[in-house]
């Protein structure tokens, strides 16, 4: 499920589609994208 976050729309946070997701979202998003074992929450 893509983190659906309710914040101000970013210019440097990109568009899925009609959900805009804020940095700490769109971060979380990618975080969640990597393979288990990669946990890199640092950026």
């Amino acid at each position: 499920p893509l983190p659906h976050s309710t914040g101000v729309r970013d210019s440097k946070a990109p568009a899925l589609g009609h959900l805009e997701v804020t940095p700490q979202g769109w971060a979380a998003f990618l975080d969640s994208l990597r393979p288990p074992g990669r946990s890199s929450t640092s950026r």
